[in-house]
């Protein structure tokens, strides 16, 4: 913690360019893409693969019933549960889901009651396809993407604006790493700096609410600022061709936002758990 404490202080320190350059050998060890059960983890986001549910004895019997659009579900959602348990997640943080349906005009609704049971409140955004498999016996498939509470802090409200400032960061990080062009990467950053400044708005209003310490409240607002102008002045230097979005660059920008959330961000959130907040 007093090194990523360090880190920050010295990445504020530093302007622009410097601060790039002088966090890349720092930000090296910043988390990357990695495999995990059932799809690839992204710092502390999970993008599953499409999982199907047909009926498992059907690999050894040929002639087993592969199982109704409901079953097929039911059996897609319990393998995607047991995968983000494994993680310390659980369906609960699930962000988005994708579901493609070999007969989504006739089955939909078959499909949605075995869903309903596993998301019961609160249910994530959810798109339904309708798609045709190499096979008759698939019904449905479903892909997802969920937070792993690496992270959190405790705190509803923070919590859940680290999910917003996660996933903004990753759809830069995937429009760099799909070749999208410079206009669509210019437009992901640009999201990320809105949810950066909403997020640090809303922390600073959480700030004022609570009556934080005036000292402590002056030094995360500074941190603030600082981080601001250095995103924008990334993103100004981007737009005008003269920095691209590297491996480093993008290593740094998750590193300082890693940083805020287990420094600056815990503070405030143990201060306001400590008070009913």
């Amino acid at each position: 913690m007093n090194k990523r404490r360090a880190f920050l202080k010295s990445a504020a320190g530093l302007g622009g360019a410097a601060a790039m350059a002088g966090m890349a050998s720092a930000a090296e060890g910043a988390t990357e893409r990695t495999r995990v059960p059932g799809g690839i983890r992204v710092g502390n986001l999970y993008f599953a693969g499409g999982t199907t549910g047909i009926n498992p004895d059907r690999r050894k019997n040929p002639s087993a019933p592969p199982g109704d659009v409901g079953e097929q579900t039911t059996r897609a959602l319990e393998s995607h549960k047991k995968n983000l348990e494994s993680m310390g997640s659980s369906l609960a943080n699930v962000i988005k889901v994708t579901v493609f349906m070999a007969d989504i005009k006739n089955e939909k609704p078959a499909m949605n009651e075995a869903y309903g049971k596993f998301f019961p409140k609160d249910a994530p955004a959810r798109s339904a396809i309708g798609t045709q498999f190499p096979d008759d016996i698939t019904r449905v498939e479903i892909e997802l993407v969920a937070w792993i509470p690496e992270f959190e802090t405790g705190h509803p409200i923070i919590d859940n604006q680290h999910q917003g400032l996660v996933l903004a960061f990753n759809q830069v990080v995937a429009a760099t790493g799909q070749g999208d062009g410079h206009e669509e990467a210019g437009k992901a950053l640009a999201h990320l700096i809105e949810a950066t400044k909403h997020h640090f708005r809303v922390e600073e209003s959480l700030m004022a609410c609570d009556g934080y310490a005036k000292t402590q409240a002056k030094e995360h607002g500074e941190v603030h600022l600082r981080l601001t102008g250095q995103i924008e002045d990334l993103a100004r230097k981007v737009s005008r061709g003269e920095e691209g979005l590297s491996p480093q660059v993008l290593n740094y920008m998750e590193d300082w936002l890693l940083c805020h959330i287990q420094v600056e961000d815990m503070d405030l959130a143990c201060h306001l758990n400590a008070g009913g907040h």
